[in-house]
This record gives structure tokens, sequence and C-alpha cells, in this order.
């Protein structure tokens, strides 16, 4: 483990003005983040996964595209059926692709900001996108299910955050 040079941190305190509680600081992110080359080691494995993920996503884009030329004479199908059946495509990207291409839907896209705030505003019980996409249909309109997705997902993300919520502002 690779820890904290206490002599050098202390000078630095001492000439930056911040005596006396430093020390404390330094302790607590020791203690609460491990070594400095853990935190590094920890840094690293999440970049390398969201590397690997980004690489997942292009490895469905490309089978998505050759999917969409050779099965489908490069047009991109219309139905959810179809759709789901495309590499890398589930219900939930289906329907976005449905509603953004083909201004339709035969159901609503439901992500985590879906997820939170059909909870939250008292649409579903759920937890499962299934079952809160079925209790979204019920409360809005067929002609709104492209819209509604969208409009939820950036009212989460600019409002009704996960963690702080500006609900009452």
């Amino acid at each position: 483990m690779l820890g904290i040079d206490r002599k050098l941190l202390g000078k630095r305190e001492h000439r930056d003005g911040f005596a006396g509680g430093g020390h404390a600081v330094a302790e607590f992110a020791h203690h609460r983040f491990g070594g400095v080359r853990q935190r590094f080691q920890a840094r690293q494995a999440e970049e390398a996964a969201g590397a690997l993920d980004g690489v997942h996503k292009a490895k469905n884009i490309i089978a998505f595209a050759k999917a969409v030329i050779s099965d489908h004479q490069s047009e991109v199908p219309t139905t959810l059926q179809e759709l789901q059946k495309l590499p890398g495509v589930g219900r939930k990207t289906a329907n976005v692709i449905q509603g953004v291409l083909c201004d339709k839907a035969e159901g609503i896209a439901v992500d985590t900001h879906v997820t939170r705030l059909s909870y939250r505003l008292g649409f579903t019980k759920q937890r499962d996108p299934a079952k809160i996409e079925k209790d979204l249909m019920k409360w809005i309109k067929p002609g709104d299910w492209a819209l509604i997705s969208h409009l939820l997902i950036h009212h989460g993300r600019a409002i009704c955050a996960a963690r702080s919520p500006k609900c009452s502002d």
C-alpha cells in the first residue's frame, strides 16, 4: 500500500495556511479511499470497463447496420417485432427508434429516468421496465407514447435528478 507522505503534507499545509485540519482530512481520505495506488487502480478498472462497454456498443452498431443492409434492403424496419430482431436492439431501443424515425409508437421506452419519474409521480408502483411500460400505457394516450419518454428523460435530468431532485424549487 502506498501511503501519504505526512512530512511533505505537513509542510504544504503550513505553507498554504491550512495547518491544523489537513491531517484529519488526509487521514479520512486515506481510510475512506485507501492508498493512492488502490484508488488509481480502481479508476483504471472503471475506465477499462467503460472502454469495453464502448467496444460492445460499437460492435452492436456495426452488426445493426449490416443487418439492416443485408436483411432489410437498407431500410430500417418500422415494427417493434422486426426492430427487436436486429443485433443490440431491445424493447427500449426499438421504442426509441420507432418513435424518432417513424413518429409512431407501439410502446413507451423505459430507461432509468422514466423508471424513477414514473414511480415518483405515482404512475406505477413497479420497478420492472416491462410492467412500468404497461402502467404508463394506461395513463398516456397512444398518440403521446413516442414523446412521453423524451419528456420524462429531460425532466429527470434537468429537475428530478436521482440524488438531488429540485422538485420544490
